[in-house]
């Protein structure tokens, strides 16, 4: 399911072992001033956050800040170089294939 909509699980069901979420989108592309982290910030699980770093629906400085309000006392992030909110890479299909294996290997 989608990063936000397993956000919205996770804080409704106490079964919820812990997250990982593939290119959470905390705002729209451009708009950083909407930031949407309900109820991301006060999930109490063990998160994983995979993330291109350049991903427009997650810019650093907005992600940088909701990490800091995070309730989760165990936040991991991975951070793929040059990937946008696909995880896509730059350099051709052996580069992406190559990132997609990262982001799954830190899922595991």
């Amino acid at each position: 399911m989608g990063a936000r909509v397993a956000a919205e699980v996770a804080a409704s069901d106490l079964a919820v072992l812990a997250c990982v979420f593939f290119s959470y989108p905390l705002h729209p592309p451009g708009k950083q001033d909407r930031v949407r982290d309900t109820p991301l910030t006060s999930l109490k699980q063990p998160l994983l956050f995979v993330r291109g770093t350049r991903d427009a629906f997650s810019e650093d400085a907005e992600f940088q800040a909701v990490r800091a309000r995070l309730e989760s006392q165990r936040v991991e992030i991975h951070t793929l170089e040059g990937g946008d909110h696909s995880l896509k890479v730059p350099g051709g299909k052996a580069a992406a294939a190559a990132a997609l294996a990262d982001a799954r290997a830190a899922a595991n």
